[in-house]
């Protein structure tokens, strides 16, 4: 569960261990477990979690992470600097994991279930976007996409819907896509990470293949 919100947390036996993140964003987890009165459960000087008795829902720790958090902000493209605490629950894996491939987001919006959700990189870094969209095309058979203008810095994320979906939506009358959902984008940030390390490689292929393409221009 934990890496759907961008946290970078092993299984270590029956536990999780978090000492591989950074410290601002163990400084957040314990601020997350003291929300949802978990303090016993993680131990600071181990940094392993172990959860608890009557297991972990994940929409309390959803909950618990927008109390926990505070404030937001821009973040550099570094995966191990990254503050989850500054980011959207919905979209901060979806960062975390995009910039571990070495896509360089700048700002982030999970849309609060008002509008679509939205990524956007620095200027400098616009050539990120087509990157972006086609990971996205990629691990989703073309289910995922990034919607955006030519040029552009940045673009809504979007979830094509399944046939079956689309039939379901057909008899209740309702064919509008569902745009403004958000539990989707947490299964993005997930299938990101199972796919990283690869993704990361992939990356760095496309960019050899676009920077060889502007030499011959």
């Amino acid at each position: 569960m934990f890496v759907r919100y961008g946290f970078m947390a092993e299984r270590e036996g029956n536990g999780f261990g978090f000492r591989a993140e950074n410290r601002a964003n163990r400084e957040f987890f314990g601020r997350i477990c003291t929300v949802m009165e978990w303090s016993d459960c993680f131990d600071e000087r181990t940094l392993v979690f172990r959860p608890p008795a009557d297991g972990m829902e994940e929409e309390r720790f959803r909950e618990a992470m927008d109390k926990a958090r505070h404030g937001r902000g821009d973040f550099p493209g570094e995966p191990d600097r990254i503050e989850l605490s500054c980011l959207d629950a919905y979209i901060a894996g979806i960062v975390r994991w995009l910039t571990y491939a070495g896509i360089r987001t700048g700002q982030s919006c999970d849309g609060h279930g008002r509008r679509p959700a939205s990524l956007a990189t620095e200027r400098a870094n616009a050539a990120d976007i087509p990157l972006l969209d086609a990971v996205l095309a990629l691990v989703s058979a073309g289910r995922w996409r990034l919607t955006y203008s030519y040029d552009a810095t940045g673009g809504e994320l979007t979830v094509r819907p399944s046939t079956a979906e689309m039939r379901e939506r057909a008899d209740r009358g309702r064919l509008r896509e569902r745009t403004y959902e958000r539990e989707w984008l947490l299964d993005v940030a997930e299938t990101l990470y199972a796919r990283r390390d690869t993704l990361r490689d992939l990356v760095a292929r496309m960019r050899g293949v676009a920077a060889a393409g502007e030499e011959r221009q």
